[in-house]
């Protein structure tokens, strides 16, 4: 189609250039000369009437196309399209002037001119056709080649696509999968959070905290009573034994080990837990009594036939102690269903270990206690509430001889909620239980040394009582939490720099009890506060089965014979006999002795010719408060 319309284009100038040629051959036939002129410039202006036909025949088709192009055809046109224009002028010119020089005819200038014109029309026409032809050869290439890169990049648009959509499914799947995971990792944190809130990490057991919480369910479940639960508390004897020889880690191995051992003897659905150190619960749900102590003396037999051994040379024998509590609807709530179990508990260590004691109401020795049990709480708010009173006792010596130093015992009184009075003895031994001694200790001593230290001159005279002596002597008791204690000392030493107390003027006591359970601290405890310049007093001295084997061993400088003796001693001649012996050792030891519960004068009078230096006790002086400014 596009030969067609370069033909088109071409016909009309080369009609043109034919019918000029034709009327320049008439005018040279008929007017001659002039004639070829004419026809040589009708030839002239037919050329190029020819190729402004061909250039400007279509704008956007045939051979204008390619001259305008910027390809290498549209420039060879350019570059050919001058020497086209110029040269029919040319040849005219040199017909012409031919014609005129006679160097040709007419008719040869005129076949020469019409054959210049064709071998020029076909010089331009021929190479801008075959260029025309490559160029639409390139077209037809550069079109299938533009359809078969869209064809490719449709291909790999769509694969892309494809590999897109296929990774946004993949990255889909990977987060529900990491999704899962992290869910799945949160609810093991969560589930393994859980189980160390509830459990111990030692033993693995339930712990106290997770215990308390189902001992709460089973209370409320019981008081419905619907059913009934029985609580088991144990206590392991020898606990300490083990702890002490081979150390904590030997103990917590016999923790694990014994609590695997009572997994072994309850059933699926009781609840099993240690409390803290050496100390287990258990919860038999759903259980009667019978039932609850025959499986609490299976565990208690199988403990003592259980052998720790520690590192393949320590073997050690066990035993425990059960206290066992009915859980109906009589039972008040969780704390009182433990203290009961935990009371029961310590009467079987009591009434000599490796035993099961069954709670009842009307137990006296639970009752006692249950009692001291409530003291915990009311000697710590009277300690808050610094509702304790110092009392003294005159400690008189017997033979009247003013050199004689004279002593007061430091006592110690509790005033109730109430006001009233309470004696030591009631709430001492639930103090000594329950580890608050050494905080009592630590009150009387600051306690008596600030008030003391404010109303005393002692460069003068430290005995505010006696005017006429040769000096004055406090006795504080000390309990044997406060001998163990290893920072007890550093205390002491503080309180008498802070309140400026000289040493001499204080002695220390402690029973004989207290001193042969652990002869060799108590020693070392004696020694150190000596060498402080303290003094120390040995109290219920002969209530022991070898009173006067341990005598050596402390360095003590008061011997307070043991009142079981002495307020007997004018009726019982054993009594004098040993109240005799203990005096006469003390003498030769040279430590004074000290005679208990004096009563009346007439132990006075015999404790005076056995030749006791002092005597105390209600037939000498009672307690009296001390009055401080």
């Amino acid at each position: 189609m596009k030969d067609i319309e370069v033909l088109k284009s071409v016909i009309p100038g080369w009609i043109a250039m034919k019918a000029n040629t034709a009327i320049g051959l008439i005018n040279a036939h008929f007017y001659q000369f002039s004639s070829f002129t004419s026809i040589a410039i009708h030839t002239a202006i037919a050329f190029i009437l020819l190729i402004f036909g061909i250039l400007f025949a279509c704008l956007k088709r045939g051979l204008m196309m390619i001259v305008t192009s910027q390809s290498a055809g549209g420039i060879m046109a350019r570059n050919l399209l001058p020497t086209a224009i110029m040269f029919s002028p040319v040849i005219c010119g040199l017909v012409l002037f031919g014609y005129r020089m006679e160097i040709c005819t007419a008719e040869f200038g005129l076949c020469m001119l019409s054959i210049l014109n064709i071998i020029v029309f076909a010089v331009l026409i021929c190479p801008l056709n075959i260029i025309d032809h490559q160029r639409r050869r390139s077209q037809v290439t550069l079109q299938k080649t533009n359809e078969e890169l869209e064809t490719r990049v449709t291909r790999r648009t769509n694969e892309l696509l494809i590999a897109l959509e296929e990774l946004q499914q993949e990255i889909a799947e990977r987060q529900i999968i990491e999704q899962a995971l992290f869910a799945e990792k949160e609810l093991a944190l969560v589930t393994l959070l859980s189980w160390q809130a509830s459990h111990d990490s030692l033993t693995g057991l339930v712990n106290r905290r997770e215990f308390e919480h189902r001992l709460t369910q089973a209370v409320n479940n019981a008081q419905t009573g619907k059913e009934q639960h029985i609580l088991c508390y144990l206590d392991l004897d020898q606990f300490k034994i083990v702890n002490d020889t081979c150390g904590h880690a030997a103990g917590d191995e016999l923790l694990c080990e014994v609590g695997h051992l009572f997994q072994t003897y309850i059933r699926s659905y009781d609840t099993l837990a240690r409390l803290g150190g050496d100390e287990f619960g258990i919860i038999f749900h759903n259980c009667s009594l019978e039932a609850a102590v025959l499986i609490a003396n299976t565990i208690r037999e199988n403990t003592q036939k259980f052998r720790f051994v520690w590192q393949q040379d320590k073997i050690f024998n066990l035993s425990i102690s059960i206290g066992l509590v009915v859980l109906n609807a009589d039972t008040p709530n969780m704390n009182s269903a433990l203290s009961a179990a935990d009371a029961a508990c310590y009467v079987a260590k009591n009434q000599g270990r490796n035993r099961v004691h069954i709670y009842q109401a009307d137990d006296l020795e639970l009752i006692r206690q249950y009692g001291e049990m409530q003291w915990v709480s009311r000697i710590t708010q009277a300690l808050e509430d610094n509702r304790f009173r110092l009392y003294y006792q005159s400690i008189v010596p017997v033979t009247n001889n003013d050199s004689e130093t004279v002593h007061y015992e430091v006592l110690l009184r509790l005033v109730d909620e109430t006001g009233k009075l309470v004696s030591p003895m009631a709430f001492i031994p639930a103090a000594e239980r329950y580890n608050l001694m050494q905080t009592i200790d630590r009150w009387v001593i600051h306690t008596f040394f600030t008030h003391l230290g404010q109303s005393v001159d002692f460069p003068q005279s430290h005995c505010p009582l006696l005017e006429h002596s040769r000096g004055c002597l406090y006795t504080i008791n000390l309990s044997g939490a406060s001998i163990n204690d290893d920072k007890f000392i550093d205390f002491v030493c503080d309180q008498f720099t802070l309140h400026q107390i000289p040493p001499e003027a204080i002695c220390f006591e402690i029973t004989e009890t207290v001193a042969i359970k652990n002869l060799s601290k108590a020693a070392g405890f004696i020694r150190a506060l000596k060498e402080f310049g303290c003094c120390f007093a040995l109290d219920d001295f002969g209530s022991g089965m070898s009173s006067f084997a341990y005598l050596k061993n402390l360095p003590v400088d008061y011997l307070k014979i043991d009142g079981s003796f002495v307020k007997h001693i004018v009726e019982e001649p054993i009594d004098l006999a040993m109240v005799d012996a203990i005096n006469k050792i003390g003498q030769v030891m040279g430590i004074q002795t000290i005679a208990e519960f004096v009563e009346n004068s007439e132990i006075l009078q015999v404790i005076q010719n056995l030749g006791v230096n002092y005597a105390q006790g209600y037939g000498v002086a009672r307690p009296v408060p001390f009055l401080f400014n």
